[in-house]
């Protein structure tokens, strides 16, 4: 009998083996073994086994020789052109063809109107509900295009707002006897709203109480002179106007100087339309500005310059009764609690570094207000340099005159500082040959008011950019390299998202960043052409302008020609002070989203615009009602009724945008860095020598010395190796090319401005890194060149002690130059003896 759990006919394991499930034919058993005897069909049957092996191994073989021929032709079908395109030419380049493409789909100005009324029907401040729903807004968009990926990328950042829960008690105020309110600021259009009061951004809270001292514009020679004239400025609210520099700069020299606190006006001599009438006095029984104001001589056109259509009865000036916001940051590093990292979930956060924010309130104003601040201030009489557009004396105080003398100005700020949530919206085409190189497209949407230039006309540039080449995208076309466009959230606080993101991405851009396109305030004036950038991109920007034709008043020659927007450029704006028969690009402003892009990763940066007649009015910050809540999209139409200006301003990106893109080669000329350096070279020794000081002679000996021509020596080395890249570059018959080849070249051109970059402290400006160009040490708004040797315009003399500072800046940029010319040599470097330091 079979044990217990037997199964007949299942097969024994070597486990059931060793239990009581034994699987055993018990059946044969039952037989007795039979003797076997020779078959006599064995042969038979070898003979068959052996048949059966052959077919076997025949079927075997023939598989074998069947799926080596298959492997081969997929080998060749696959992987041959990988290897052709690193050996055998360049696979992709820029085509005239596509940028004509890219330029004939701005056809839709509906699309720029759209984009204006959604963004300027309220205000964004950022992390408020409306700012978020725009930039949801634009998520959603961008979802519906076919790009790669649209992602967003949040951080928890600190920001300065005005304390709403406490209203009323941010205001500047005239107190009499008894503390009497005699007269109190306005915020803006009579009180209307004050839930979008004016304010400066990271100001100090506070109530001050005391006489009040004019300081002009607030720079180191304005204190020189009140100084000098025996005018007392410690302990006093100083009033400032704007102007000259930025705010900032404005409050840390007043707080240098005892300042107990700073209120910033709008001047109409800056702010409104030059007139032979004597100075306004504006008007101040109502919130609207009166048409005595300086500037409107009884009509609001514009047609000096051709910013405002004649009859349009809308005013491109500033109004008396409005007050622009700014921030009043000392460092920009994005987030003040997260400087130099990522404000990511999680992250540690530290208290401001010292001297970063002001230690006083700041509060701005309108000139309406400011007229009767001042005008019956006491003290000295003012340099015309002083003296402004307002119908008042200018007189220096501290103090009023009779019978004000006992009257005291009282300016109460509260400020709060929150956490807030901040996000940037990116929308990515993925390159096809080079995708871990990156062209930037940035914009902000967030603004003080209703944003209508500024962020409401870069907002309209930038969506229909997109659009464009989503639709080119959708035909097939995919750039060589990865196009980003990006939006950047809390811009007005000193632009934290843009800097939040590079920060975080900061070894992919330091390493890969081809170029950073800024849109900022895209049509600020309907004169001219304007472009800010470094000087590696010169001859992109001017190639674009030059494919657009201007549609505007002038779009015919003399002899009946199309032209474009580079001949109106040449014709109406400013000459290059490098080549004369080129118009003239500026450095890029110190304060804007490029900066950290160009000033602390070194990557090329850029940015074009329409703009006003700089040349006419030089005095002008930039368009009078920039960051007001005059700026709304009926400004706008004021300057581009026909949206002429905005679709040529989107043509021309597409054709940097695409240059940039998807040339071989990146098209960038490297010897302007040498027209840049020597121009520098010729402004700063003779501004050393100009602010030397009777005990200088160790600085004179420095500067006159071989020590100091060493960035001379610097300068000429590098400029034989650009040349001598460039003509080589330029002597490349790119029929000839490996993709190999293109890689080294372009190799060269992106690490060539990361050679300015030094990761150390730098003088003056230790929040930048680049030693090439960055921010004015002493005006956030203006960049300059060879920034560590850049003196302060006050004709301060030079101390013996300046000479060790001095001294480390120009090893520092002669290190700097000789490192880019090494890269573009691929050279170690001639030797330099270690004495000449």
């Amino acid at each position: 009998m079979p044990s217990r759990g037997y199964i007949a006919g299942k097969p024994v394991s070597r486990w059931e083996a060793d239990s009581d499930n034994i699987d055993i034919e018990y059946k044969n058993l039952d037989k007795p073994l039979q003797q076997h005897h020779p078959c006599p069909q064995c042969l038979i049957a070898r003979k068959g086994i052996i048949i059966k092996g052959t077919i076997v191994l025949a079927v075997f073989l023939f598989g074998l020789i069947i799926g080596y021929l298959v492997r081969r032709n997929i080998h060749e079908e696959y992987i041959a052109p990988s290897i052709k395109q690193q050996y055998e030419g360049i696979q992709q380049d820029y085509d005239p063809a596509i940028r004509d493409e890219l330029q004939a789909r701005v056809t839709h100005v509906g699309n720029f109107e759209d984009s204006l009324h959604m963004l300027t029907s309220s205000i964004r401040m950022t992390a408020t509900h409306n700012a978020i729903t725009v930039l949801a807004y634009i998520k959603a968009w961008w979802k519906t295009f076919n790009f790669d990926s649209v992602t967003v990328k949040n951080y928890t950042v600190m920001l300065s707002y005005p304390n709403y829960t406490a209203f009323g008690e941010n205001h500047v105020a005239i107190k009499g006897a008894n503390n009497s309110t005699i007269f109190e600021t306005r915020t803006n259009n009579s009180n209307l709203h004050p839930d979008i009061s004016p304010f400066s951004a990271f100001s100090h809270s506070g109530n001050v109480l005391g006489d009040v001292v004019y300081c002009n514009f607030g720079r180191r020679q304005d204190y020189v002179w009140l100084s000098e004239n025996g005018v007392k400025t410690e302990g006093f609210i100083h009033v400032i106007r704007y102007g000259k520099i930025h705010p900032s700069n404005k409050i840390k020299l007043a707080e240098e100087h005892g300042a107990a606190g700073v209120i910033l006006y709008p001047d109409p001599a800056e702010y409104c339309a030059p007139s032979s009438n004597s100075p306004a006095t504006p008007d101040t029984s109502s919130g609207s500005s009166s048409s005595s104001t300086q500037g409107h001589s009884g009509s609001n056109s514009y047609d000096d310059n051709g910013t405002t259509p004649a009859g349009s009865g809308i005013s491109w000036w500033l109004q008396g009764d409005m007050v622009p916001s700014e921030h009043v940051r000392y460092w920009l590093t994005g987030d003040p609690s997260t400087p130099d990292y990522p404000a990511l979930p999680g992250v540690p956060r530290s208290v401001s570094p010292e001297g970063s924010q002001p230690h006083i309130p700041v509060y701005p104003i309108s000139y309406n207000d400011a007229h009767i601040l001042m005008q019956n201030l006491g003290g000295n009489s003012t340099p015309a340099d002083f003296h402004g557009g307002l119908n008042v004396p200018y007189k220096s105080g501290p103090g009023y005159i009779a019978p004000w003398d006992k009257h005291k100005v009282e300016l109460s700020v509260s400020n709060v500082e929150l956490y807030r949530e901040i996000y940037n919206v990116l929308a990515i085409i993925r390159g096809k040959y080079e995708k871990d190189h990156y062209v930037v497209i940035g914009a902000h949407m967030d603004a003080w008011g209703y944003g209508g230039v500024d962020a409401g006309t870069s907002y309209a540039v930038i969506m229909d950019l997109a659009r464009t080449f989503h639709d080119q995208f959708n035909q097939g076309w995919r750039p060589r390299r990865t196009i980003i466009f990006a939006f950047w959230d809390a811009s007005k606080f000193g632009h934290i998202g843009a800097y939040e993101w590079t920060q975080e991405f900061e070894k992919q851009l330091s390493s890969g960043g081809v170029a950073y396109i800024d849109i900022d305030s895209a049509i600020r004036g309907n004169h001219s052409f304007y472009a800010e950038s470094n000087p590696l991109l010169y001859d992109v920007i001017m190639q674009a302008a030059m494919s657009v034709p201007w549609r505007g008043e002038g779009g015919k020659g003399a002899d009946g020609k199309q032209r474009s927007v580079f001949d109106i450029w040449k014709e109406r704006g400013k000459r290059s002070v490098y080549k004369p028969d080129q118009p003239w690009i500026n450095n890029p402003t110190g304060d804007g989203d490029h900066s950290p892009f160009l000033y602390r990763l070194g990557m090329s940066s850029l940015l074009t615009a329409f703009t006003y007649d700089l040349e006419s009015y030089p005095e002008l910050p930039t368009y009078p009602a920039h960051n007001t809540l005059q700026d709304d999209m009926s400004y706008v139409l004021n300057i581009d009724p026909g949206y002429i200006l905005h679709s040529a301003l989107v043509q021309v990106l597409c054709d940097i945008v695409l240059r940039l893109a998807d040339s071989a080669i990146i098209p960038m000329d490297v010897t302007h860095y040498s027209d840049m350096m020597v121009q520098a070279y010729n402004r700063v020794r003779p501004d050393i020598v100009t602010h030397l000081g009777p005990y200088d002679a160790g600085m004179l000996l420095y500067v006159s010395s071989k020590k100091f021509y060493l960035l001379k020596f610097a300068i000429s080395n590098f400029t034989e190796a650009a040349d001598k890249f460039q003509a080589s570059v330029s002597a490349q018959n790119k029929s000839q090319l490996k993709e190999f080849d293109v890689l080294e070249i372009n190799d060269k051109l992106i690490r060539l401005s990361r050679a300015f970059i030094y990761e150390g402290n730098l003088l003056h400006y230790g929040q930048y890194r680049n030693v090439l160009m960055a921010p004015h040490p002493f005006n956030l708004n203006e960049a300059v060149t060879f920034p560590g040797l850049t003196l302060e315009d006050d004709h301060r003399p030079l101390q013996e002690s300046d000479l060790s500072s001095f001294r480390r800046e120009l090893v520092i940029l002669v290190v700097a130059i000789r490192r880019a010319r090494d890269i573009l040599l691929d050279d170690f470097g001639p030797d330099m003896e270690r004495s000449e330091f």
